[in-house]
């Protein structure tokens, strides 16, 4: 593990990491993690098991494939240092527990929590931080001790305190330095000389804070003589820093070095050897910048250590010299995005070049266009033998790029010799996305359409790795979630993006309806795609399916029996036409698209705080562009052999029709207000009012539909309980 010494100015780097976030957890499932996290086996990528590399993750994770690719994978004790932690767990204790700590130590003298805690400052490059949590640590640390060796009723500890607060005053950019202790004892005038160095420093006063941090280290009885060496290097350090904006002073950073190298000579000042080695390498990079790079490819090309692993890669991203040195070169390009043209893809122009195993992974993941280049790429990654780390990433791209250039028969050919079973779960869901692209049959895309989860995302990481099953009473989970039976279970599985982008552009709803029927979908998911299907029969007025449907989806939800039984019994298409439509409004989680993961959170009829809610305009809008038409391209999207030409055009109809009917409320209001001038004595009309009304505060607003349900229900139904639940109209 990385040992790294904190030291009382301040002077280690702080990783600034998200906080934690507050408010409900809704069990978001992830499928393929995009951030490099694998809660059930963490280390496993970073020991050389690599799966299917992704693009535009941390450097350290490219660090790794790079020595696995080159046959020197990483240790588990190495990869265990290079395991990214939770977004909220930060590396030691956060500033805030050590401004409490400071605090705490006050009030040992009787002292008030002091109001404000200065740590650093606003300058031109933004917030510095000057007093890291390490400055507060070692001064309530320090306060602690001249309480217990003086008593906390000594008038000079009070002395003592008001000279550290000035300290931490300068650290926010106050011009202000402690005071000399006139006839003071002799323990706190040495604690003043240094926090009269401590101050000058935080004032960028380096060259006398360096003086006189020199005689405190040589000042024997001084209980910061041996720190005094390495603070000495310290003040030089960041002297040359400062005068180094437009180029490095090299005389200065020189000085700093040598100090450096003589704190490291000395056995005595071992303590702060550790502290001091990082200081090398800090000076190191900032002046010379390319021998920083040299020295970290070598090390992390060749070290069987773990110690500055971690700290060693982020030291090579900032050497600025990366792209000289093969490792960087590589770690670079697959640390970005894959451009959007072949022209500007190096990984393209590397792989020409040199031919190497960890350039044929880099360009296999390139957007590709070119039939030859792409044979050429295919031809060399057949070439790759199964024990290689680069087997399966090379196996996935040699497919995709398959179905990418209009070649899905031989794709589909070549996944069915993949064992799946012997996949993890990311893995196998990323090669189902490429089964689903290829399915000859509906019975081929439901096995490939649902994906098991991999683990559910969550902000708050309080309760620890969150692999399924979840438990129930679960820290933090929403109520509103925790009605899902699924998330119990070993095993969830969902819709990822792909699979719903099929079902939204590429299947009339005929066939909807008859992949809805024919197969053995999971109980979650069939009343995921019933209301799916009944939502888009409302949507799109076809009568006749969405009676056929009624018996399926109060099968899914029984507390929609009444409209639903009154909907299969209703003696006019006007009359179908508004219960369908009364029907869609008590179902806020329905829309004329899919969605993908959990979809509508919440229980479906249920109306809560949380968005998103019926259909709105942007699903609408959507629906404007045709795949094909800049849309998703039909080869990409809808072009699984099992997809007949007639149900693709048949959904592009439907698409039009969809991208003509507008947001829900008013889609639906204006059916309720339609039928209520028609048939005002229907005992329905004031709850469909109501529903319409409640439909523009929770969905889409619409002024005119929500006033006119508004005035309509309190002007000719007033009595009605309906209109007591309806006190306000809504809109913009």
């Amino acid at each position: 593990m990385m040992r790294n010494r904190l030291v009382a100015l301040g002077v280690t780097l702080l990783a600034v990491l998200p906080a934690s976030a507050s408010g409900p957890f809704f069990a978001e499932p992830v499928f393929v993690s995009t951030i490099g996290r694998n809660p059930t086996a963490p280390t496993a990528f970073f020991e050389g098991k690599l799966g299917i590399i992704p693009r535009d993750l941390s450097p350290r994770f490219y660090v790794a494939a790079w020595r696995a690719l080159n046959g020197k994978p990483f240790s588990k004790a190495q990869a265990q240092s290079l395991v990214p932690r939770p977004c909220c767990e930060a590396d030691g204790e956060t500033i805030g527990e050590a401004v409490d700590d400071w605090q705490a130590a006050r009030k040992l003298i009787g002292a008030t929590p002091a109001t404000t805690v200065e740590t650093g400052h606003w300058g031109d490059k933004g917030f510095v931080v000057a007093c890291a949590e390490d400055a507060l640590r070692v001064a309530a640390r320090t306060l602690r001790q001249r309480v217990q060796d003086h008593g906390a009723k000594d008038s000079w500890i009070v002395n003592w305190l008001e000279a550290q607060d000035t300290v931490f005053a300068a650290c926010g950019g106050a011009k202000v330095e402690p005071k000399p202790a006139d006839q003071a004892p002799a323990w706190l005038a040495r604690d003043r000389a240094y926090q009269i160095a401590a101050a000058h420093f935080y004032l960028g006063q380096f060259d006398q804070a360096a003086e006189e941090f020199r005689r405190i280290a040589v000042d024997a009885d001084s209980p910061w003589k041996t720190l005094a060496p390495y603070l000495v290097a310290r003040s030089l350090a960041r002297k040359a820093d400062a005068n180094s904006e437009k180029q490095p002073d090299l005389p200065a950073y020189k000085a700093a070095r040598e100090q450096a190298e003589k704190v490291l000579a000395d056995p005595a000042l071992a303590e702060y050897h550790d502290a001091t080695r990082n200081l090398l390498r800090r000076i190191l990079l900032a002046s010379d910048p390319e021998e920083a790079g040299k020295q970290f490819e070598a090390r992390l090309s060749t070290t069987d250590a773990d110690d500055y692993l971690l700290q060693d890669i982020i030291d090579y991203r900032a050497s600025k010299s990366m792209a000289n040195h093969p490792m960087g070169r590589w770690v670079l390009v697959m640390s970005s995005p894959p451009p959007t043209t072949p022209d500007d893809d190096q990984s393209l122009t590397y792989w020409r070049e040199q031919r190497s195993l960890p350039w044929l992974v880099a360009a296999m993941t390139s957007k590709l266009e070119d039939r030859a280049l792409i044979d050429e790429l295919i031809a060399a990654s057949r070439q790759v033998e199964k024990s290689s780390p680069a087997y399966v990433h090379l196996l996935y791209h040699r497919i995709r790029l398959l179905i990418a250039s209009d070649r899905r028969a031989e794709a589909a050919k070549e996944l069915d010799s993949v064992d799946f079973a012997a996949m993890d779960i990311p893995t196998r869901n990323q090669f189902l996305g490429l089964r689903m692209a290829t399915a000859r049959t509906a019975d081929e895309f439901f096995q490939s359409a649902p994906r098991r989860v991999f683990y559910f995302w969550n902000a708050n990481y309080d309760e620890g790795s969150l692999t399924p099953p979840l438990k129930r009473g679960m820290k933090n989970l929403n109520p509103e979630v925790a009605w899902r039976e699924e998330l119990y279970r070993p095993d969830p599985v969902y819709f990822d993006e792909d699979a719903v982008d099929v079902f939204n552009d590429c299947l009339s709803l005929p066939a909807q309806v008859s992949l809805l029927r024919g197969q053995n979908w999971p109980a979650h998911l069939r009343r995921q795609l019933t209301i799916f299907a009944f939502v888009r029969a409302v949507a799109l007025q076809r009568i006749a399916t969405a009676q056929s449907l009624a018996s399926d989806l109060a099968a899914v939800l029984p507390e929609l029996g009444e409209p639903l039984q009154a909907l299969r019994a209703a003696q006019s298409d006007e009359e179908r036409l508004f219960l369908m439509a009364l029907t869609a409004l008590r179902l806020p989680g329905g829309s004329t698209m899919l969605r993908s993961g959990l979809g509508y959170r919440i229980g479906p009829t249920y109306v809560g705080d949380y968005a998103p809610r019926w259909w709105g305009e942007s699903e609408v809008s959507h629906f404007t562009t045709q795949p094909g038409d800049g849309g998703p391209s039909p080869a990409q999207t809808c072009g699984a052999p099992f997809i007949a030409t007639a149900t693709y055009d048949a959904a592009r109809a439907e698409r039009k029709q969809l991208g003509r009917i507008g947001a829900a409320p008013r889609y639906l209001g204006n059916v309720m207000l339609r039928y209520a001038a028609r048939h005002p004595d229907d005992a329905r009309v004031p709850e469909a009012l109501h529903l319409a009304v409640r439909a523009t505060r929770y969905g889409e607003p619409d002024k005119n539909v929500s006033l006119s349900a508004y005035n309509l229900l309190h002007r000719k139904y007033p009595r009605s309980s309906w209109t007591e639940k309806t006190p306000f109209w809504y809109g913009e």
